[in-house]
Parts: C-alpha cells; sequence; structure tokens
C-alpha cells in the first residue's frame, strides 16, 4: 500500500502549551537534559567584517537574544536565519568553517543569534521556539523587502573543529 501524502495546510495548528505545562517542561529538560557550561558571547571575528551586533527584545518582555547581523556585500537574494544547535559556543559555532561566508557570497544576509541560556542572550523563560518566533521578526523588520529563511542546525553527524 502507497503512503498517503499529508499537506501541510491540512494539518491543524497544534494548540500551544499554557504557561505551567511550558515551565513544567522546561523543568524536566534541563533536570534530565545534558549539562552545558554557560560560556561567554564569542564576538565574531574580524574577517567576517562587515557585521553589526545587536539585541533582540523577547515577546515576552523579559530578557533578550543576542545577535549578529552580516549584510550581503552584493543586491540580497535572501535573508538566513541561522539556529545553532545545543553547543555551549552559541552563534560562535556558525564563526567556523566558511559558513556564513558562503551564504553572503551567495547573496544572503545572515543572521545569527544566541539561543536562550547561550552566549550573550538571557536566561530561558520558555521553550526555544519563542526564541526563533523573536529572532524570526527581527529577520523580517530588518530586511521587510527580502524572502526570509530560518535554518537550524543539528549536532548530530557533525564533526567539531
Amino acid at each position: 500500500m502507497r503512503p498517503t501524502a499529508i499537506r501541510a495546510d491540512a494539518l491543524p495548528v497544534p494548540i500551544r502549551p499554557g504557561r505551567l505545562e511550558e515551565r513544567l517542561g522546561r523543568l524536566l529538560f534541563y533536570s534530565f537534559g545534558p549539562r552545558l557550561l554557560r560560556g561567554a558571547a564569542i564576538a565574531p571575528p574580524d574577517e567576517l567584517a562587515p557585521f553589526e551586533r545587536f539585541v533582540i527584545p523577547r515577546s515576552n518582555g523579559r530578557g533578550e537574544l543576542a545577535a549578529t547581523w552580516y549584510p550581503s556585500p552584493a543586491d540580497p537574494r535572501g535573508a538566513v536565519l541561522l539556529a545553532h544547535p545545543w553547543l555551549e559556543w552559541g552563534q560562535a559555532y556558525f564563526h567556523r568553517r566558511g559558513r556564513i561566508e558562503a551564504l553572503r557570497a551567495a547573496g544572503f544576509h545572515v543572521l545569527t543569534f544566541d539561543l536562550s541560556g547561550f552566549g550573550g542572550s538571557s536566561p530561558p523563560d520558555g521553550f526555544w521556539d519563542r526564541d526563533l518566533e523573536d529572532a524570526l521578526v527581527a529577520l523580517k523588520m530588518a530586511n521587510p523587502e527580502v524572502l526570509a529563511l530560518a535554518i537550524a542546525t543539528l549536532k548530530k553527524g557533525m564533526e567539531e573543529g
């Protein structure tokens, strides 16, 4: 029997957990999840200039997210939001291996940010999808005329270095 394709617009939007459930979920995650040392915010290397460091206010009004904007040197084809994996480096994860340089060379603006509890961002206050929503809003406000794309990077299968 062939699998039936499911259209994304046909799926119901999941109901967001209430504040209490979200706090309990976060408590369980931090109680039983991996332990990471909170590292200090790492400034981008000079080779990535020009860039602009700024903060994104959280929509719930509790804290802010540290972010860095890397403009495209040419007419932009779009803008990319890079969300780092669960690593203590935070957005500095993207300072390596030419990820930002490659996107800029391809004509994309790049926005990186520290998820809650990483680098220069405030401690967590909710699930990280709220951080991603806030960063996407900041990306669209910075460039309302270009297409925005969010990319979350997973650690699994990626070598360090």
